[in-house]
């Protein structure tokens, strides 16, 4: 959770009135502080669970590459509006890099465990994390409460449902 901190808008005051400077430099801080402490507004907002729009949330995989997904395995992830992502992709935790510019996001530097699982769990798990490196373009349904992420053509490749 991030904390925020206010800071005092000006540490000088003149007594034997204000130059122009000391006047400029106290809006310069008050304008400052009024944008830290707007960021801080939105943080705490995102932070209590209001997820802006966007890929950013938790999401649970109902289907990989129109193969759906085996229900008891759960894999799922946590994109973030630092871009970092985490997860569970069956058997293994992972994390991520995202980068969304628009309607456009990559995922990189995608590092999972490697405990041994049964097959069936290891090969949805590599199936999900393969796609995943494909992902080129991000489209969410605020009504349905899903993300579909697609290939460069436009093309699902994976259908996630929002996790509360």
């Amino acid at each position: 959770m991030r904390r925020c901190v206010a800071l005092p808008a000006c540490l000088f005051v003149n007594n034997r009135g204000s130059s122009l400077s000391s006047r400029s430099f106290c809006f310069l801080a008050v304008s400052f502080l009024c944008a830290f402490l707007a960021q801080c507004l939105v943080s705490t907002r995102i932070s209590a669970g209001e997820s802006p729009v966007g890929p950013y949330g938790v999401w649970l995989a109902e289907d990989i590459l129109g193969g759906g997904v085996a229900d008891q395995l759960r894999a799922s992830m946590e994109i973030r509006l630092s871009g970092e992502t985490k997860g569970f992709g069956g058997c293994n935790r992972f994390r991520a890099k995202a980068t969304v510019l628009g309607e456009t996001i990559s995922f990189t530097h995608i590092v999972a465990a490697r405990m041994t699982c049964a097959p069936i769990i290891s090969g949805q798990e590599a199936k999900f994390l393969r796609t995943l490196a494909r992902v080129q373009r991000w489209d969410r349904d605020l009504a349905q409460r899903k993300l579909s992420l697609r290939d460069e053509e436009g093309h699902e490749l994976m259908l996630l449902s929002q996790v509360d």
